[in-house]
Formats: C-alpha cells, sequence, structure tokens
C-alpha cells in the first residue's frame, strides 16, 4: 500500500506542480519530499529532485532558504551514499 501510494505522488507531482501557484508551491515541499525519500526507482527520484530544484524559477531569499533547508532535510533522512549519488 505505501509503494503504491507514493507511486501515485510520483506520478501525479509534476502534472500538478505547473498548476500551482508559484508563490504556493512551497507548499508542495513536504509531498516531493517525501516521494524523493521513500520512491524505489533512482530515475523518478533523479526527475522529483530535479522539480524540487526548479520548484520556483527566481527564488527570493526566502523562498531559497526553504528549498535548502528541504535538501538539508532530505540529505538527513536518505544518508550519506543516496545524498552523494543523487543530490550533488
Amino acid at each position: 500500500m505505501m509503494n503504491r501510494t507514493v507511486q501515485i505522488l510520483a506520478d501525479a507531482l509534476p502534472k500538478i506542480v505547473p498548476y500551482v501557484l508559484i508563490n504556493h508551491r512551497e507548499e508542495l515541499l513536504p509531498l516531493i519530499m517525501c516521494a524523493i525519500e521513500r520512491h524505489p526507482e533512482s530515475s523518478t527520484r533523479d526527475s522529483l529532485t530535479h522539480t524540487l530544484f526548479n520548484l520556483i524559477k527566481r527564488p527570493d531569499e526566502q523562498q531559497r532558504r526553504i528549498i535548502m533547508d528541504a535538501c538539508v532535510s532530505l540529505a538527513k533522512n536518505v544518508g550519506e551514499m543516496r545524498t552523494e549519488t543523487e543530490l550533488l
């Protein structure tokens, strides 16, 4: 059940993000983070990571900080190896 939910989330997010107002996209961060952390396929995680970094075209200082904090949290949750191969 958990994998199915993550799969649905990973499939839906790239379709949903463009239709969410830019000022509200940061509200999608917990969903994106969950999908990146738990999806079994590295290619899907890579695509979602790309979505994360391109969530806001020209982020202001606060939005940059929120995205960076999400990346730090993601790195802590997935461990050194995945951080090294997928985020860096």
